[in-house]
């Protein structure tokens, strides 16, 4: 059975969320909405999760599946002849390579959150310095040191910062969950 319109479907879903990947991933070059030194950005901002994770590495699934509506499922490229065995091999290659791009992309974001932002901890009239200084992985458990930062305005929180807002809430909401659970049973 040939779920061409699915796929059609999920084709138009993926475009526009790997755009907004691939901007979440450049305002992270803009903490705080500022221009900054190269120096002064996580490495894992380098590491492009979401531009090549999210972003390039969705679009080849999501135009295949595009593709395959329009084809019916039968041929590749407009071509008839290829068949569907090759259409189906091809949505299924690509459909792993969307599952390798997320999974990078979550890795990144992951490991991100553990270390938490480079922020700046102490400036004077001749000296500057940036540091992570929430990289005992305390970034979103000890609010306390968000005040360490003296920029980007009083630390980066967790919601100024697409993904790992996202990431953040996430994790909020599966801490209270949990909690609940454990006040249910004592």
């Amino acid at each position: 059975m040939c779920s061409g319109g699915f796929a059609k479907c999920l084709g138009i879903s993926l475009l526009p969320l790997s755009i907004v990947c691939v901007l979440c991933n450049i305002l992270l070059f803009f903490p705080g909405g500022t221009s900054v030194d190269k120096d002064n950005i996580t490495v894992q901002v380098w590491y492009f999760g979401g531009i090549i994770g999210s972003g390039v590495l969705m679009i080849f699934p999501a135009l295949v599946f595009l593709g395959l509506k329009n084809n019916d499922c039968c041929g590749c490229c407009g071509n008839e002849s290829c068949g569907r065995r090759f259409a189906m091999l091809s949505s299924i290659l690509f459909a792993g390579v969307g599952v390798l791009g997320a999974g990078y992309s979550f890795i990144i974001s992951i490991v991100a959150i553990n270390h938490g932002p480079k922020c700046l901890v102490f400036k004077n009239e001749t000296h500057r310095e940036w540091s992570v200084p929430f990289s005992n992985g305390d970034y979103l458990s000890n609010t306390s040191y968000w005040s360490r930062c003296l920029e980007p305005d009083g630390g980066e929180r967790p919601a100024g910062s697409s993904m790992r807002g996202l990431l953040w809430l996430l994790w909020r909401e599966w801490s209270s969950l949990k909690i609940r659970r454990v006040r249910r049973y004592v």
